[in-house]
């Protein structure tokens, strides 16, 4: 491993480039961040991506996890937060201790991870609820039908359990979202062009019976 960052840097050295642009080459991966948008490094591994802000405030909140545990533990364990205070869970074991807009915020970013992504295997996302709420469903770029009866139609995908259901949806840049108020296509249709739509309107909400993902 030594000699390969060593043949790296005399590479860089003869070129001109600097060990940034190496290690930005290998940080790109199915993981990697749309524009605007970093790793939240909450703790080793948590490649969800947020705004830098947010980046920012969990390195503090990381920092600050110690003063904010009582004192000796208490009901939740030796890691029981303060008054005020609740865990992150940002990720299963995510005990730091934040304020509760914090670990709301944790949440979000948690759902809407999947279309925050700069993969070329993108996905769009739609939610149960307005504001990214509830379930949520990855749409890729196979038209969705929700309804029944589409046995013998290889054109589309069927999902139970979303038929008008649909109040919210993402979608990376470049991307846009049809939804049609029936299942296969049919009835009124619209093209969304906004990649966060936080909530579809009364006209559409609970309406929507198939939806395609076109990227």
């Amino acid at each position: 491993m030594q000699l390969l960052c060593k043949i790296a840097a005399a590479i860089a050295v003869i070129f001109g480039f600097g060990f940034l642009t190496v290690t930005a080459a290998l940080a790109q991966g199915p993981d990697t961040c749309q524009q605007g948008y970093v790793w939240r490094e909450a703790f080793p591994g948590d490649q969800v991506c947020v705004p830098p802000a947010t980046r920012t405030q969990a390195a503090l909140d990381n920092g600050q996890a110690a003063a904010r545990r009582q004192p000796g533990g208490g009901r939740y364990g030796p890691d029981t937060c303060r008054q005020g205070y609740v865990w992150r869970e940002a990720g299963p074991n995510d005990h730091v201790c934040v304020t509760p807009e914090t670990r709301d915020r944790a949440a979000v970013d948690n759902r809407q991870a999947g279309a925050r992504r700069a993969s070329a295997d993108r996905w769009c996302v739609v939610y149960e609820h307005r504001d990214f709420g509830g379930r949520s469903l990855r749409i890729g770029q196979r038209p969705v039908t929700f309804g029944t009866g589409t046995e013998g139609d290889s054109n589309w995908n069927s999902v139970s359990g979303w038929n008008d259901r649909i109040s919210s949806m993402q979608f990376p840049a470049g991307c846009q979202m049809v939804t049609w108020e029936h299942e296969l296509g049919r009835g009124r249709s619209h093209v969304w062009n906004k990649g966060q739509v936080r909530f579809v309107g009364d006209q559409w909400n609970d309406r929507i019976s198939s939806v395609e993902c076109r990227c």
